[in-house]
């Protein structure tokens, strides 16, 4: 059901486009500058896909059907109604065709967001798509006799510029008021429909405007040229009148006319009227004269003369018997008449009724209705002027006959069409003597025409003809329009149109961008939005976690200065029983060395060397607790001053192991003096002690500047350390050999890694065994340092 409505839908919304599209066809009609309902037809299949082709097709189909619809016999009708079912074909197809190329090269979306392709999918809809309609439509009518062929390319051009304009101008528009929520595009589509909208209008107000002007023109030169056609006409039919008072008047003159007289007077007034059928003279033969007259009339040269009528059928008949005939005794040209000899025009009642109105009004000549001649083969209408002769012609006593004037009306107008050529007219002439009954007695307006299309151009004109009232209906003919159509108003309405059509393409391409740019601030925005809201989470989260670290870092910060606090009583108190111990040692070593024997002696150097170490590990602890919990007190700091205090202390090592301990110019760094010395010392007393047998310690400072500070370096020629236990050398009580081999606690590294650390540096060391070990560390330096 949803596709049955929206296939009604579509064909109406197709005809009713459709009939306001013919307001603006171009004379003579076929086709118009603009046909909105091509651009709707292609809006619709973008809209609601191609199940819509019934509706365009009978929306044409009852377009074309209502516009040249002929009902005036069965196959006329039939062949309009196909003609109207194949133009509705070639629109359904053009529709789909500009769709399925749309889909297929461009693809449709929101046409606001089509971008610089709206130009693409515009010229495949419009130019190129609207090729078929235009081919199979004009065609047809070309083929079915509508269209002359000298119009065949005329019309092409005309229907394909129309539904062309049609698309670019119309499917833009119904897009862009199809775009839906309503309100989130009603900026846009006034932005686009608005300006198109009024140029339109005015548009087509100006191709009214120019039109009615040159329909005015038109019609002046029309009426001018159906005046002259009227005029003609009328003077020819004065001068049928005149002739027929010249040969009543030889009647009149003479006693006798002869046979000879009347052609010689007849041929000098039919000299230059040619159009004339013939000139007669109708005597008055009674019924008791009748056999005599034929055999007068056989004996002076009509050897097969006899009085004659016709009958139902057409065949001539001997005239029956009655009191007085009106046969055709002279006629002039004789050849082209012989036909009418002996004919009595009383016999037939068209001609009958003229005698009797003649004879009733003997005081002027009388014309026929429309008659056949009987000189001529045909269904055209003749007529015959007539006028009474007497005897005596001042008191119109004693008829004697009838002078008569043969016309053949389809003669008298084609003459005096000729003086009017070329001016497109067509004229229907009706006997409208008696108004309820008019007969049509003359027209050169093709069958096919029923009206003008475009233009109603008509004018009717009324002449009188003894006694007979002719009516001259005028229509400008269509070839004519066709010939010299309106182009001053067909091109401003085709350029103003495509002017329309190229403002439309640039308001989409502008406003379109501008839709893009809003709807991508809008993305975007909303994008940010988002991260915004993600990026706030987050940094709630990681305040939550910093306060939680901080927390922590608070936690084990107390912890640690408990723990150092700890180490440092724990160290501190057990100094004084290590002491005693010590103490107690020594003197059962000096007083009781003999008595406890070599066991004894053993056992009491074991207990003075352990106390020994555990004296030496309490200080180490002491000390690596005084590092981390002491007040730092930075100050400018000379390093060389503080190599040389260290070697001052370590005199008695040096000098023992004949060491070599050599610097270069040290920098002055802010730095804790004290833990700086205690730094050295441990980096230069382990490479005094960390030395082989076999060769004396050197050892080399170094320091140069780099960017994050004072690189220093300890280079030392000992034994070196195991790559696989680097890592591990500055944690605490790490140690790589035993007391007996070199002595310590395993703390010396620990405190150095703490010193660089509270002074924001970094320590590391390269080594490789065997050969020596370089201990790197990096020291901020100072502001006025260079």
């Amino acid at each position: 059901m949803r596709t049955f409505g929206l296939i009604l839908l579509t064909a109406a919304v197709y005809y009713v486009a459709g009939r306001l599209g013919l307001l603006l066809a171009i004379p003579p009609g076929y086709a118009t500058a603009v046909w909105p309902a091509s651009g709707l037809a292609l809006a619709a299949v973008l809209l609601a896909g191609y199940r819509v082709w019934p509706g365009i097709l009978l929306g044409s189909f009852l377009v074309n059907a209502y516009t040249a619809h002929d009902a005036s016999h069965a196959e006329a009708l039939m062949q309009s109604l196909g003609i109207a079912s194949i133009i509705g074909m070639g629109a359904a197809l053009q529709a789909l065709a500009g769709g399925w190329l749309i889909k297929r090269f461009v693809g449709y979306r929101n046409i606001l967001t089509q971008g610089l392709s709206v130009i693409t999918m515009l010229l495949l809809a419009g130019p190129i798509s609207c090729v078929i309609n235009a081919s199979i439509s004009v065609t047809t009518l070309w083929l079915a006799g509508s269209i002359p062929t000298t119009n065949y390319l005329f019309n092409w051009w005309t229907w394909w510029v129309g539904d062309s304009i049609g698309v670019l101008v119309f499917t833009p528009l119904a897009l862009i008021m199809s775009l839906r929520p309503s309100r989130e595009w009603r900026r846009e589509q006034i932005a686009v429909a608005a300006p198109l909208i009024a140029v339109f209008a005015a548009v087509v107000w100006l191709f009214v405007f120019v039109s009615q002007r040159e329909e005015l023109g038109i019609r002046a030169e029309f009426e001018k040229w159906s005046y002259s056609f009227s005029h003609e006409l009328e003077k020819d039919l004065g001068i049928y009148r005149n002739m027929l008072s010249s040969l009543t008047g030889l009647f009149i003159g003479s006693e006798v006319v002869t046979k000879e007289e009347f052609s010689q007077f007849s041929a000098l007034i039919l000299e230059n009227n040619s159009e004339v059928q013939g000139l007669s003279w109708n005597p008055l033969v009674s019924g008791p004269e009748r056999d005599a007259f034929e055999q007068a009339q056989r004996a002076g040269g009509y050897p097969d003369y006899q009085i004659y009528v016709v009958d139902e059928t057409g065949s001539r008949v001997p005239a029956p018997p009655k009191d007085s005939y009106f046969p055709v005794l002279y006629v002039f040209p004789l050849e082209e008449n012989r036909r009418a000899l002996g004919y009595d025009i009383s016999s037939e009642p068209t001609r009958k009724r003229a005698i009797d109105l003649a004879l009733q009004f003997s005081n002027r000549a009388t014309a026929t209705g429309p008659i056949k001649l009987v000189q001529r083969d045909g269904d055209e209408y003749g007529l015959l002027i007539i006028e009474p002769i007497y005897r005596n012609h001042q008191i119109k006593q004693g008829l004697e006959g009838f002078a008569i004037v043969a016309i053949q009306v389809s003669d008298i107008m084609r003459n005096a069409s000729s003086r009017v050529a070329d001016t497109g007219l067509h004229a229907l002439a009706y006997d409208n003597t008696d108004p309820l009954n008019p007969v049509l007695i003359y027209s050169n307006m093709p069958e096919m025409t029923k009206h003008t299309p475009g233009k109603n151009m008509q004018r009717m004109h009324t002449i009188n003809l003894a006694g007979r009232d002719w009516v001259i209906d005028y229509h400008l003919s269509e070839d004519y329009l066709a010939a010299n159509p309106s182009w001053q108003a067909w091109s401003l309405l085709a350029t103003g149109l495509l002017f329309t059509a190229l403002l439309g393409i640039f308001l989409l391409l502008s406003i379109g961008y501008t839709a893009r740019v809003t709807t991508l601030v809008s993305e975007r925005t909303a994008q940010l939005n988002k991260s915004n809201a993600a990026l706030q989470l987050e940094i709630a989260e990681r305040k939550v976690l910093q306060q939680e670290a901080d927390k922590r870092s608070r936690q084990l910060s107390e912890k640690n200065e408990e723990l150092e606090r700890f180490a440092y009583v724990v160290s501190h108190d057990l100094q004084a029983p290590l002491r005693g111990i010590a103490g107690f040692a020594d003197l059962l070593q000096e007083r009781y060395s003999a008595k406890l024997g070599a066991e004894g002696r053993e056992f009491l150097n074991f207990v003075s060397n352990g106390t020994k170490h555990m004296h030496r590990m309490i200080a180490d602890i002491l000390e690596l607790s005084r590092v981390g919990t002491s007040e730092m007190q930075f100050k400018p700091v000379d390093t060389g001053a503080v190599v040389q205090q260290v070697c001052n202390t370590l005199r008695m090592d040096i000098e023992r192991s004949a060491a070599r301990v050599q610097h270069e110019s040290l920098p002055t760094v802010r730095a804790d003096e004290g833990q700086l010395v205690l730094l050295f010392q441990n980096l230069v007393g382990n490479a005094i002690k960390f030395c082989s047998k076999e060769c004396k310690p050197e050892i080399r400072i170094t320091a140069q500047r780099e960017s994050e500070g004072w690189h220093f370096r300890v280079e030392d020629n000992g034994i070196g350390i195991a790559e696989d236990k680097q890592a591990r050398l500055f944690n605490l009580f790490v140690r790589l050999h035993t007391t007996e081999e070199y002595t310590g606690t395993g703390l010396g590294l620990a405190i150095c890694k703490r010193i660089i650390e509270r002074h924001n540096g970094h320590i590391w060391l390269e080594s490789k065994q065997g050969v020596g070990t370089t201990f790197h560390f990096v020291l901020p330096a100072t502001s006025s340092d260079a």
